[in-house]
């Protein structure tokens, strides 16, 4: 592959020729995998989940698919939205559950007299 594909590819301008001992060798980062990255990333392109295209490239994990083989180009990412930013938080979701002993004290006694009615209704044979 190297004799063929990476010639090709300093030829179109994506690499460089290096003259060694015995001649000169097209020195590149274009290489088989870049084939596979292309692909991946092109699947993801058309909607393929993580699983299909696992699949196709012969993975074990999808997370390592994932992890290597999908770049995130520029033109992948939207614009950024500066055009009001007196709102500030405004627009923000609620904070995250981190737990849910952290509920505030009204929704907890509410969930408390909740499951005192089941425990009641279900002693009573209701």
């Amino acid at each position: 592959m190297s004799r063929v594909l990476k010639p090709a590819a300093v030829n179109a301008g994506l690499g460089r020729w290096l003259t060694t001992y015995d001649g000169r060798r097209a020195e590149t980062w274009v290489g088989f995998h870049t084939f596979r990255h292309a692909t991946a990333t092109r699947l993801f392109r058309r909607r393929w989940n993580a699983v299909q295209v696992q699949k196709f490239l012969g993975h074990a994990d999808p997370g390592f698919t994932l992890r290597t083989y999908v770049h995130l180009l520029d033109e992948d990412l939207p614009a950024p939205d500066f055009s009001a930013p007196e709102r500030g938080n405004a627009g923000a979701t609620e904070a995250a559950e981190t737990s849910r002993n952290d509920r505030p004290a009204e929704v907890a006694d509410s969930a408390r007299e909740s499951q005192n009615v089941s425990v009641a209704l279900a002693v009573a044979g209701g």
